[in-house]
């Protein structure tokens, strides 16, 4: 791992760990994570004029809503819906020509895991009366259009109406807002006691400025040697650097904007921001240097390996800070318990790998030529 001048800066303030969790509370979840089946394809270059489709339907509408294919407790699921769970199942894959023999498989399987799970989970919800909004309704109709807009011949050539996708989708966004409304109830649950320990803390910003003493690559970081040491600069380098810190730290103490000194100094690609709370140091085996600091304060000019850094006070109580602190501990604490919670959710149908699929059509239907079929009008949002 490279040491930057950012992570030795802020080697001693809070954020190391809990503030890099508060970005991957909002992320996404990534195209081979199944449980996101209410994705919508993007349709990227239309099919060549030379390719030759056939588009021929298999299936007329009824034929395909009529074929019982799998049960899911005492639901059939029938071969249209079964063709809305393979299409997302590969929309969650780059798919492309060469990757098909392996893909076709794993969709198929896929298809089957995430259409028991969806309907598992739509089962509970419905026994307990959970209701979405209307714009959640329209929201996932607006994903259904989208859908079949991006692959309506090969829903027609499987026989799967707009109705059918419209109906799985208002089920999807159903089953989503479910979880999501679960988890945050635990969630809220958490933070009122979370709160106790950290509604009476001040939660604060600060800016770390840093002069660096050792020579850096044309990625601004310390240069290291085969043996991972700094290459350091000179003696007479590092008093100049030295008294550069300590005319910026003035300027600043004077009234100067920090950031305007940063970037008149050149340090700007060295320094950042970063963020504590009130009581951190002391609770962490350091000192309380920040919990006195007021807006505009600045800190002694302090050395470690790579440079000579300082702190400015940038925001000295944030609230916003100190909520999104709470919710993403509280999200962290409860993920364990909502885990538990879901897959009790989904194991609350029994699985009979046997006697769930019904006949011989799902296993006898190539999957394949559906990613062929996909693939060729130009589903998929990435074609290589």
């Amino acid at each position: 791992m490279t040491r930057g001048f950012k992570k030795f800066a802020a080697g001693m303030m809070i954020l190391a760990l809990g503030m890099s969790s508060l970005a991957a509370c909002g992320k996404k979840k990534d195209n081979n994570n199944t449980e996101n089946t209410a994705s919508t394809a993007t349709p990227s270059e239309a099919t060549t004029t030379e390719e030759k489709i056939d588009l021929t339907p298999i299936y007329t509408e009824e034929q395909a809503h009529a074929l019982e294919v799998m049960k899911v407790g005492d639901e059939v699921i029938h071969f249209d819906t079964m063709m809305i769970y393979l299409i997302m199942a590969y929309n969650s894959y780059q798919v492309t020509e060469d990757a098909i023999p392996t893909l076709k498989e794993m969709t198929k399987r896929q298809t089957v895991s995430n259409i028991r799970e969806a309907w598992s989970i739509y089962k509970v919800l419905t026994e307990e009366n959970f209701e979405v909004s209307t714009d959640d309704l329209n929201q996932a109709r607006q994903y259904a259009e989208a859908f079949i807009s991006s692959g309506h011949d090969v829903l027609k050539k499987y026989g799967v109406s707009n109705d059918t996708v419209i109906a799985e989708f208002e089920r999807q966004m159903k089953v989503e807002k479910y979880k999501l409304a679960k988890k945050d109830e635990m969630v809220k649950a958490k933070a009122e006691e979370v709160s106790k320990e950290y509604n009476d803390k001040r939660f604060y910003k600060l800016y770390t400025i840093v002069f660096p003493i050792v020579e850096v690559d044309e990625k601004n970081q310390p240069k290291v040697n085969a043996k991972g040491e700094f290459a350091t600069l000179s003696d007479a380098d590092k008093v100049n650097m030295k008294e550069q810190a300590e005319k910026a730290r003035q300027e600043i103490i004077d009234g100067a904007n920090y950031l305007q000194v940063v970037n008149k100094y050149g340090v700007d690609k060295y320094s950042d921001a970063c963020s504590s709370y009130e009581g951190f140091g002391l609770q962490n085996g350091g000192t309380d240097t920040f919990d006195h600091l007021k807006n505009g304060d600045v800190t002694d000019i302090s050395e470690n390996e790579v440079g000579y850094f300082f702190y400015v006070m940038t925001n000295d109580n944030d609230e916003e800070l100190k909520k999104e602190y709470i919710t993403c501990l509280s999200d962290n604490a409860v993920s364990s318990d909502y885990n538990k919670n879901l897959k009790e959710w989904k194991n609350s149908i029994p699985v009979d790998d046997e006697k769930d699929i019904i006949g011989t059509t799902w296993e006898d239907f190539d999957t394949g030529a559906v990613g062929e079929d996909l693939l060729k009008i130009g589903f998929f949002s990435v074609q290589k």
